[in-house]
């Protein structure tokens, strides 16, 4: 049986999804790319690292979801 743990925070924004809202996640998720900062995996490519995070990673390529 898996744990489960509540977080309480503050409560869930609204969420419109008109186009400004979409451009912002958009943009939101561009700045994970190879960035260091939120990463969870680094690939080494040609002797340099990589940033990515396995859940994007993950949707995108059936080996990588099976591999993590």
């Amino acid at each position: 049986m898996k744990d489960v743990y509540e977080l309480d925070t503050d409560p869930c924004p609204e969420w419109d999804f008109e186009p400004k809202s979409k451009e912002k996640l958009f943009s939101g998720i561009a700045t994970l790319v190879n960035n260091p900062e939120l990463s969870d995996v680094t690939f080494m490519i040609e002797g340099k690292p990589f940033y990515a995070h396995k859940n994007i990673v993950s949707v995108l390529s059936e080996k990588y979801k099976a591999m993590f």
